[in-house]
């Protein structure tokens, strides 16, 4: 009798033993489903106009797509869902269309003249050139009594990449005061088509000039110590224009500094 109800028992054990181990049905099709439902993802690659990466990188990242740039190659990666991707990618040609620049394909140099003017308590303006005009601007504006041509640099700069050049200003310091040293460095940005002309596009203008200042609080430690004054900025302007940048203060034989650009697209 006791055998008997033993065997009876088995296939029951066994039924217990397969709902535990194998999953329900139900499971497994909510599994598949769920799989299923996760959504394709997919990278493209796009190509955009010199100095565009970043600006179209920040208005395309809210499209929930993971965005990596490249100035230098003038590209752009998109990655994420499919539908996210192909979304961002239609933003990005309505922003190209709508910002829609026609930069000049052989003008990827510019060439740079730097002027560094000293404002002094006499009048020693430029009789001639390009800033004589200038002169006469700041003399409406400015209520000093002239302006001296400290220095003139000149550099070829190309678009997109950062140049620098530095030196000393010949200008009279004292017997025992050591050369002033200037810095500039700027970084030209594209280079837009207008009309008759085109329009340069600076991201950034840095310029210091490093002032020798007598030390009077300590002279057994040294006869001078330094502080720079500088400017940094950004503008575009027109092709061949001469601007004036910008005015640092200043103490000595110069009262102040001004920077004057003039920037030339070279074909």
């Amino acid at each position: 009798m006791h055998a008997k109800k033993l065997w009876h028992r088995g296939p029951l054990v066994l039924l217990g033993i397969m709902l535990l181990t194998a999953p329900p049905v139900w499971l497994q099709a909510q599994d598949a489903a769920q799989a299923d439902a996760q959504p394709e993802r997919v990278a493209k690659v796009l190509r955009v106009r010199p100095g565009d990466a970043n600006h179209i990188a920040t208005l395309v990242a809210s499209f929930g797509v993971a965005v990596q740039t490249s100035d230098r190659l003038g590209l752009i990666t998109l990655a994420g869902p499919a539908d996210n991707v192909a979304r961002a990618e239609q933003a990005f040609l309505e922003i190209q269309q709508l910002s829609l620049r026609a930069p000049i394909a052989t003008a990827n140099n510019v060439d740079l003249t730097v002027h560094f003017l000293g404002i002094v308590d006499e009048d020693a303006s430029p009789s001639t050139g390009p800033l004589r005009e200038v002169v006469a601007e700041l003399k409406k504006t400015f209520p000093f009594a002239g302006y001296q041509l400290l220095e003139t640099i000149a550099v070829r700069a190309r678009v997109a990449e950062n140049s620098e050049i530095t030196g000393f200003l010949p200008e009279n310091a004292g017997e025992e005061a050591p050369p002033k040293r200037y810095t500039f460095s700027a970084r030209i940005g594209p280079i837009e088509q207008r009309e008759n002309s085109h329009l340069i596009r600076f991201d950034w203008i840095r310029t210091s000039i490093r002032m020798p200042i007598p030390n009077y609080a300590n002279p057994n430690v040294s006869n001078f110590v330094f502080e720079d004054i500088g400017i940094n900025t950004a503008l575009e302007m027109g092709d061949g224009q001469t601007v004036v940048v910008g005015k640092a203060g200043s103490t000595g034989a110069s009262r102040g500094y001004l920077l004057v650009l003039t920037a030339k697209v070279v074909n």
